[in-house]
């Protein structure tokens, strides 16, 4: 199967619009990686997601916890989250291929109530790494053939997503899974806090606002929001913060702009703490990113 996942992927490459290693394809929600080198880290807000590698591979690290995964592995993400990935191993002979497919997280949920319930322990991390199953990989790979047969995807692409989410719960991850669906269940109301901190990040921090949101004490909230994400709520805004900074100096922005519109009030420290994260000072980095694009 990973033969035909590799020729797939190749051919959803060579077709689609975009800058390697990400290829969009027609197939809404599902997205091809390529790349004949290993790459520098990149920064991201990576989403709800499940990415299948069929050859090379990479590592996402998420706060200080770092996510391996190779050929017949699959990561699995269950709420937005900054983290840094890195392709580690590809080459021209055998290039990094991968496909990934976006979490629906309400879908997850509702299949969740059809599955018999396994059983669940007290960790609720929400980046994970597994074997992918045959099930698993039969239905991606009848996703890629869809790309083909631009006629039926319409009709048949909800049905494989349907299934695809029906085979995470039902295969190896199925216990972290149910987790993340459970409604009201801790991860799921960390994810609450998480997308409240996402839209207020240019503002000024209150754990207790973010606590209450969750239904937990300050102390609990942060002791489970750092399980799930692999960083405190400070660092979580923080990266958030530097990655919109980012994307305005990307979009010419001055760097004091930046700083005073994701919600730091120094530049010093601003330009500090970026430098910190992206190991250039604001300007050059947006210099080398341009020039490199």
């Amino acid at each position: 199967m990973l033969n035909e996942l590799k020729t797939l992927i190749s051919a959803a490459a060579d077709a689609a619009p975009g800058a390697a290693p990400f290829f969009a394809t027609p197939i809404a929600g599902l997205t091809v990686m390529r790349a004949y080198e290993p790459g520098p880290p990149l920064r991201m807000i990576y989403r709800p997601v499940l990415c299948l590698v069929a050859q090379g591979a990479k590592q996402v690290m998420a706060g200080e916890t770092i996510h391996a995964f190779g050929a017949g592995q699959a990561l699995i993400v269950g709420v937005a989250i900054p983290a840094t990935g890195q392709i580690v191993r590809a080459s021209a002979a055998e290039p990094y291929l991968a496909a990934a497919v976006e979490l629906d997280v309400p879908l997850l949920r509702e299949l969740a109530t059809t599955v018999a319930p396994p059983r669940h322990d007290d960790a609720a991390h929400a980046v994970f790494v597994g074997e992918g199953d045959s099930a698993l990989t039969e239905c991606m790979l009848r996703l890629l053939r869809l790309i083909a047969e631009p006629d039926a995807a319409p009709v048949l692409q909800p049905l494989l997503l349907r299934e695809l989410h029906f085979r995470l719960l039902t295969g190896p991850y199925g216990a972290a899974l149910a987790r993340l669906a459970v409604p009201n269940g801790r991860t799921e109301r960390i994810a609450r806090a998480i997308r409240l901190l996402s839209q207020d990040f240019a503002q000024a921090l209150r754990i207790e606002d973010l606590a209450a949101v969750a239904g937990m004490s300050v102390s609990t909230f942060h002791l489970h929001f750092k399980t799930a994400t692999a960083m405190t709520p400070l660092q979580y805004q923080k990266q958030l913060r530097l990655l919109e900074a980012r994307r305005l100096l990307l979009a010419d922005a001055s760097a004091a702009r930046a700083a005073y519109a994701v919600g730091y009030e120094s530049p010093t420290q601003f330009s500090r703490e970026y430098a910190r994260m992206f190991g250039l000072p604001p300007r050059r980095d947006a210099a080398q990113w341009r020039a490199s694009a």
